[in-house]
């Protein structure tokens, strides 16, 4: 909440609003420093200490040559690291988890000193020239040493109109295996017994409904009521080995 300072006495403290509510904020050591502070509701029923606590200042943002800029990969003893590079900052997938990199330094020939979860890397060009296509990550010790190649990522897909009336989960089985899809203003999720794919729209039409992509594979989705309402679906494969009806769960 953002707290209105109605008033301030140097012994009383501050009198905020927020919320709605009235609140004092006062320093209980009763001296020129300001170490501990209570915050009262105005019915005194909510007394809470507070303790001044450090705060680290954020890093200065540190200027690099922007040809860095994009995604590298590359792969070591069977672990997958993906270097991201953007203008604002860099970030390390190593195999399915994602680390926020702390860029402490940079240099044209050295490349960049990171810390990356507590530990220090390394991150240069390895072609030492104005392009940047290959980067080698390294460890402080030297243990790890991973050689990245620029990849071209592709573009997000641009998000597909489609009636909201289709917005909920739908629920139907399969010779034994179940199917859950789940439609929300943002995008469509498939999961087949307990696993979970992100559904890529490539099309939606009022009468043909959904043509999705999904597990490297193209899927038809469609409203069998034809009457307005959206209670009842087809989850269907393109080449028609898979069929099936799913019903509205909520």
């Amino acid at each position: 909440y953002e707290a209105t300072i109605e008033s301030y006495d140097d012994y009383e403290g501050f009198i905020l609003t927020f919320n709605n509510e009235t609140y004092y904020l006062v320093n209980t050591e009763y001296s020129d420093e300001a170490n501990n502070l209570m915050l009262m509701t105005e019915d005194y029923k909510l007394s809470v200490n507070l303790s001044r606590v450090e705060v680290e200042e954020e890093k200065p943002s540190v200027d690099f040559n922007k040809a860095f800029i994009g995604t590298f990969k590359g792969e070591n003893e069977g672990v997958t690291y993906e270097v991201t590079i953007t203008a604002d900052g860099i970030t390390i997938k190593i195999d399915e988890v994602t680390y926020e990199a702390i860029i402490e330094s940079y240099d044209d020939y050295e490349g960049f000193e990171l810390t990356i979860d507590g530990s220090t890397y390394y991150l240069m060009n390895t072609e030492y020239s104005d392009e940047a296509n290959n980067l080698m990550l390294m460890t402080e010790d030297y243990k790890l040493s991973v050689n990245l190649s620029r990849v071209e990522v592709e573009e997000e897909k641009p998000s597909v109109d489609f009636n909201k009336a289709f917005i909920g989960t739908f629920k139907g089985e399969n010779e034994g295996v179940t199917y859950e899809v789940t439609i929300t203003a943002d995008g469509i999720t498939v999961k087949i017994d307990d696993v979970t794919y992100e559904a890529t729209i490539e099309s939606y039409d009022d009468y043909e409904g959904f043509i999705l992509t999904f597990n490297n594979e193209t899927y038809y989705l469609m409203n069998t009521e034809y009457n307005g309402e959206v209670n009842n679906l087809l989850l269907m494969s393109e080449n028609d080995d898979l069929m099936v009806r799913i019903a509205r769960q909520n």
